[in-house]
């Protein structure tokens, strides 16, 4: 009996664990990256030092109308579990500020390097520069389509991300694919955003971090 295969779109943070996991499970897990580099926006991170979870994290660090999911979500993959995640890959945190978990080397790419060598070591297979357009049904498969190729799935996982950062790649493509097979997707907007003035002496701070209370 051949093992499920899974289709994971997005080699961000969510779909390098997520293929790990899933390969870890005996799972035959293929990645699909349209940018040329997995973790692109994790080298982001915490002013690249990559700010990986922190150990106050609570549901009462979250505002929305369903707590019931941040409950489940922490509940299922608390702060201590992703401690524990990263130290079996051989990676170790150094604590930060307010509680705030770094990676020992406070490089972001050492995040990025060890997710992508366990997933490749447990023979998950990456298909980078290869941006997915389409996502078929075909009765009992899912069909992944890009401009190179067509394969077929058991099970689809969008690990494609928001819209929150264009110029390392997000796109709206995540939506969509959920939208096709029946998903609700709440009209997302910027909840971290650049304060603009016309104030030449705060353009000139662009980029400065101070601690400060706004009134």
């Amino acid at each position: 009996m051949r093992e499920k295969r899974v289709a994971i779109i997005g080699a961000g943070a969510s779909g390098l664990v997520a293929a790990i996991t899933a390969a870890q499970r005996g799972l035959e897990v293929e990645l699909f990256e349209k940018s040329s580099k997995a973790g692109r926006k994790i080298l982001a991170t915490g002013n690249g030092r990559c700010n990986i979870t922190n150990e106050n994290i609570s549901v009462e660090n979250y505002h929305g109308r369903q707590p019931s999911f941040v409950k489940e979500a922490l509940k299922r993959f608390s702060s201590a579990e992703v401690q524990k995640f990263f130290s079996t890959l051989g990676l170790e945190m150094t604590r930060g500020a307010k509680g705030r978990l770094y990676p020992m080397s406070l490089q972001s790419s050492s995040v990025v390097d060890f997710l992508s060598h366990e997933a490749k070591r447990l023979g998950v297979r990456f298909h980078l520069s290869s941006e997915v357009q389409h996502v078929e049904k075909n009765a009992a498969l899912f069909r992944v389509i890009g401009e190179e190729f067509s394969r077929d799935f058991d099970t689809v996982l969008i690990a494609s991300g928001s819209l929150a950062m264009p110029a390392l790649g997000s796109s709206e493509s995540g939506y969509s694919f959920a939208k096709q097979f029946g998903h609700t997707i709440e009209n997302p907007f910027a909840s971290l955003v650049q304060l603009i003035s016309d104030d030449h002496f705060l353009t000139e701070a662009s980029g400065v971090k101070i601690d400060a209370d706004l009134e």
